[in-house]
């Protein structure tokens, strides 16, 4: 998004001969913009919610090292005798926000300005499609909900676009792709997940990607997710049998610069055991390190992962047993939930400094970092190897999904349906010196290759379904609306030596209703901000 630009959605309503003005979206008055404008005059403030409070215009945290922003609590404990320095403690400012508390907005394809409800049946062996009508805003929240209703949606696949057969189960998924992106920066999200803690079958998630892939849309993710990486090399190139089957697409080889599609989880959820809620919290990166080799091998040595609330009765933070798969390594931890995350709000961050770390929080506490260290080069011993690869760089966008699948947590007989993810808000504040935002910026501009392959971003030609492949650089339509005017009443040009009253009907359109009162004007104009 270019600085500077911005949109706002004029209404003016001609009700009853009264004149009123009202400003479908105009957020120049919240307390948080005029702090963004204050701090970051060039920076684009549209993304703020009108609605958000005003304490949320800033969010302190800790920018140090792990050990001087914690001390030494969390587990491993730490590996050198160096001494930690004071803690940097830094005020982030809102760069964006979604409070929720319209119920007239539309997700359909091309018109909600930050987000798109998904027509589609994902690609992780989802017994739920992901429909409009399985999303919707109530009380202030966005729902996510999944019933037991069998429907089909539309397939994206590296062999073309189909419809797929009919699934058991309807759900939703919301997807802010090319409209809101960010690099770096902190992330909360607050959250009710579905279910409880006794019954399998839900997979909540809130993940970020690289705006080069479309997550769901295979043609566009086959070779870019998860990569970041940015070495000509044989494991960019190339396909191993039993090691890596994931070559990177646009690599250091072929284009100057390494791209990808790299993921970050902010949480993914599941029930496994009746009673036994875990939460996942992933970098999945690509290449692969090379065969007879664990991230965890020297992870743990160097201080490439802690988990600072290992210790915690509730959460017991601890590396995730899974390690990935031939497409991506996952460097995870899991954490044990109780009943409260299910029947109540509970506020996730994430802490994401690019080239640097990940940190993730629970209500503000400090549960698991990931950092460089974990990505370093690594040979093995027939000499296969990876070079460096990237805590992410690329711009990304965030999606919210509620699936269901039996690959992640296997769906109990007895589910309980329907059921309902709710978001109360999401918000994300970036360092003033460190504002980055935007699905093409200079350093890894991504439109115009989204231009080129557009087909690979679309689910199209399925009768029913439409979609949507927009422009970063243009902000979309705001919320619905409001009704427009009647047709006019069809007239004819009066004769000469006609009722002379006739030429006096045959006023304007705008006129009439203006005078008459019996209509509305909907007139909408973007503005700069």
């Amino acid at each position: 998004m270019s600085p500077g630009r911005g949109s706002t959605l004029l209404a003016v309503c001609l009700v009853a001969g009264l004149v009123c003005a009202r400003a479908a979206y105009n957020n120049t008055g919240n307390t948080c913009v005029q702090q963004l404008r204050s701090q970051s005059p060039s920076t684009n403030s549209i993304w703020i919610d009108k609605d958000t409070p005003s304490s949320a215009c800033t969010k302190t945290r800790c920018r140090s090292d792990y050990y001087s922003c914690l001390g030494e609590s969390g587990w491993p404990k730490r590996w050198d005798t160096l001494e930690s320095g004071p803690a940097q403690n830094k005020d982030m400012v809102l760069v964006f926000s979604d409070e929720f508390d319209d119920p007239n907005r539309d997700f359909a394809p091309g018109k909600d300005y930050k987000w798109q409800a998904l027509d589609l049946l994902y690609v992780n062996n989802d017994q739920a499609v992901f429909l409009n009508k399985g999303v919707s805003i109530s009380d202030g929240k966005l729902v996510l909900t999944a019933t037991n209703e069998k429907n089909k949606a539309p397939m994206s696949t590296p062999g073309g676009d189909f419809l797929s057969g009919e699934m058991p189960y309807t759900s939703g998924a919301v997807q802010g792709w090319n409209k809101f992106c960010f690099t770096g920066g902190y992330m909360e999200v607050s959250v009710k997940m579905p279910g409880d803690n006794q019954k399998g079958g839900f997979w909540p998630s809130v993940f970020t990607l690289g705006n080069l892939g479309r997550a769901g849309y295979m043609r566009s993710t086959d070779g870019v997710w998860p990569h970041s990486y940015n070495t000509c090399d044989a494991i960019a190139t190339q396909k191993f049998i039993n090691w890596s089957n994931n070559t990177q697409r646009i690599n250091r080889c072929n284009n100057t610069q390494g791209r990808g599609a790299p993921e970050i989880d902010l949480f993914e959820v599941g029930v496994w055991h009746e009673g036994d809620a875990e939460l996942s919290t992933s970098l999945p990166i690509a290449p692969l390190i090379p065969n007879g080799l664990n991230w965890l091998d020297e992870g743990f040595a160097d201080g490439a992962m802690q988990f600072a609330t290992h210790d915690s009765p509730d959460l017991r933070s601890r590396p995730n047993p899974y390690q990935g798969d031939f497409l991506a390594d996952y460097v995870s931890g899991v954490h044990n939930l109780n009943a409260s995350y299910f029947n109540s709000f509970q506020r996730f961050g994430l802490d994401w400094q690019p080239g640097e770390h990940i940190r993730w929080y629970i209500n503000d506490v400090l549960i698991q970092e990931i950092n460089k260290k974990a990505l370093v080069a690594r040979t093995n011993l027939i000499n296969e190897s990876v070079a460096e690869r990237f805590i992410p760089l690329e711009p990304s966008y965030v999606n919210i999904f509620l699936a269901m699948s039996n690959t992640f947590a296997p769906i109990a007989p007895d589910v309980p349906l329907p059921a309902t993810m709710e978001v109360d808000y999401i918000r994300i504040w970036q360092q003033q010196d460190q504002i980055n935002i935007g699905c093409s910026p200079p350093d890894f501009p991504t439109q115009d290759y989204i231009n080129e392959n557009r087909n690979m971003y679309l689910a199209s030609g399925i009768p029913g379904f439409t979609d949507f492949v927009g422009d970063s650089s243009v902000i979309g339509p705001i919320g619905k609306p409001p009704p427009g005017p009647p047709p006019p009443p069809a007239t004819s040009t009066p004769e000469s030596g006609s009722n002379p009253g006739a030429a006096g009907r045959a006023v304007p359109s705008f006129g009439l209703w203006l005078l008459s009162g019996l209509g509305a004007l909907a007139l909408w104009r973007l503005q700069a901000l």
